[in-house]
């Protein structure tokens, strides 16, 4: 089995730790395409009790539970392996992409369960690599809780061993056709998250996960039955199902445990995903809604590093601004 050690680390040149906070409004690359998540690619905390009830987390304007002898402690700030999508697709393995991330100066990074091309290969690599460096891994898996006629889906559990043998906190899904359940939910999900991972769905691109009707009535009906299940807000995929992200951030601020941030451009007959600031999106009031105590994802295609680092530093930024507030 082949491992991945520190020596695979490429050093980090100068141009990109010096790159001028204006790097964001570099053009794409003319062969990288839109963000859009490809969810026909499947094949994929700390315990929680059955008696412990979920409690949704307060909105930004009153979560203040980081903060230490006056100073806000910023919320990690995490690389998902999309930013290096060009890079993947000209054949690098994500067990490379973590190590380019890890010399841009990210500690917690989300692996995407689409990106393993050979995943009994390539999971203990990043495993090790996560080991090494002392990162904090979050995986992001394009599938369903629930599949046709409303069932449970049967891949759940393998998509959390996969995530136990990296180490992995959190593990996102979509929700599927949860509204074709009719049994009861807490036995049906409860002993899914009562195994050391934090379980959240999220908004995709899709009318049955992705609007925000569907995704209010999940949270509301796992927040009623006591099941820590939570949710990672979005903010790019509305727009792809014609939702206002302003609009579902008060909706679902209270339930948000973690944050994907990019930018849409939305004039065009479709939207485009695009780094931040080269889009329409409000992306910093939408921001100022949710919590500010949750990890934040820059998750979007970029032409090369110094996007990568603009976009962290833009993240810093409004983080500093949040804290004087």
């Amino acid at each position: 089995m082949a491992k991945v050690g520190p020596s695979r680390l490429r050093p980090l040149t100068l141009r990109f730790l010096t790159a001028p906070t204006h790097a964001h409004t570099l053009t794409r690359s003319p062969a990288q395409k839109p963000a859009c998540k490809d969810l026909s690619r499947n094949g994929q905390g700390r315990a929680i009790t059955p008696e412990a009830a979920y409690t949704p987390v307060s909105n930004r304007a009153d979560s203040r539970s980081h903060i230490r002898e006056g100073f806000n402690m910023p919320a990690p700030i995490v690389a998902n392996l999309l930013l290096l999508a060009s890079e993947w697709q000209a054949g690098q393995s994500q067990a490379d992409l973590v190590s380019e991330l890890v010399n841009l100066g990210f500690s917690t990074i989300e692996v995407r369960r689409e990106y393993f091309r050979d995943i009994a290969q390539e999971l203990p690599q990043v495993a090790e690599l996560a080991k090494d460096h002392s990162l904090t891994l979050f995986y992001s898996v394009p599938d369903e809780i629930f599949v046709a006629e409303g069932q449970v889906n049967p891949k759940l559990q393998g998509y959390l061993d996969e995530a136990k043998a990296m180490g992995v906190t959190k593990i996102k899904w979509n929700i599927g056709a949860f509204a074709e359940f009719s049994g009861d939910l807490a036995s049906a999900l409860l002993p899914l998250t009562q195994q050391g991972i934090e379980i959240n769905i999220e908004n995709d691109q899709t009318t049955t996960s992705g609007r925000l009707q569907p995704v209010l009535t999940f949270l509301q009906a796992v927040t009623a039955a006591n099941i820590p299940i939570g949710y990672v807000y979005d903010l790019g995929n509305w727009p792809f199902v014609g939702e206002d992200p302003l609009k579902a951030a008060t909706a679902l601020g209270q339930y948000t445990r973690y944050i994907h941030v990019k930018d849409d451009l939305t004039s065009g007959e479709k939207p485009v995903t695009v780094p931040l600031d080269q889009g329409d999106l409000p992306w910093r009031d939408i921001l100022a809604i949710l919590p500010d105590t949750v990890p934040i994802a820059l998750e979007y295609p970029t032409a090369h590093h110094g996007v990568i680092l603009a976009g962290k530093k833009l993240l810093q930024d409004e983080q500093v601004r949040g804290s004087r507030t």
